[in-house]
């Protein structure tokens, strides 16, 4: 296993890093996963023709705009929903930064599938006593990175002690895994008394902060 190192988030060159220990195998294969809502899909509109009055029911899909939901945004953009609900009824795209907010949303009704990583998903799923949603499909696996700035000079797990970090959102799938990752090398968080700082931020904002050196490097899914 191995850390990806990425110079200002781009061209990624895979390389071992000495001493440290390996990622776990389920942050590694952090997968996208299909969830439901158990009632799915908004209530029926009625409309009148000059011939027969039909039904339109409107179904929301929710991803993020990253390479991890490819699924979903080729899947709008080829017409796959749309042609799997029928002409007569709507699609409306609702896009989310990450998995928290888009169990949030479904949890109070506002989408009605989505595309999600398993840390949410799971959350979700115990929050609601198993009542609220359903996995019904894989989607993908891996396309999340931790990436350093070079400056930092990191090149072992104890080299993050004392730098700061972010994740996509608190609770989320990277969130998770690079808590874990500090975990079980021997570091804590400055949450729990340590001095490896996390900060959730939004994408878009994690690209800039770590290109004005305002981080030491994230938890990310790609392209971010």
């Amino acid at each position: 296993m191995h850390i990806r190192l990425r110079n200002e988030l781009q061209d990624a060159k895979t390389r071992a890093t000495p001493g440290v220990k390996p990622l776990p195998k389920w942050a590694a294969l952090a997968a996208t996963i299909m969830v439901v809502i158990s009632a799915c899909a908004t209530a029926p509109t009625s409309t009148t023709s000059n011939t027969s009055p039909t039904t339109s029911t409107a179904v929301r899909l929710a991803y993020f705009p990253n390479f991890t939901h490819a699924v979903g945004l080729i899947g709008v953009a080829r017409g796959t929903f749309q042609k799997a609900i029928g002409d007569n009824n709507q699609l409306d795209v609702k896009p989310f930064n990450a998995g928290p907010a888009l169990i949030e949303a479904l949890l109070a009704g506002e989408i009605d599938l989505g595309y999600v990583g398993p840390n949410p998903a799971i959350n979700g799923y115990v929050k609601s006593k198993g009542e609220a949603l359903r996995i019904i499909a894989g989607a993908s696996s891996g396309g999340a990175l931790f990436v350093v700035r070079p400056e930092t000079n990191i090149k072992t797990a104890k080299d993050l002690d004392g730098k700061a970090f972010a994740t996509p959102q608190l609770d989320g799938t990277q969130d998770v895994a690079l808590r874990y990752y500090i975990q079980q090398n021997g570091l804590k968080t400055a949450d729990k008394g340590g001095t490896v700082k996390i900060t959730p931020t939004q994408n878009p904002d994690i690209l800039t902060q770590f290109k004005q050196g305002k981080i030491d490097g994230a938890w990310v899914p790609e392209p971010f």
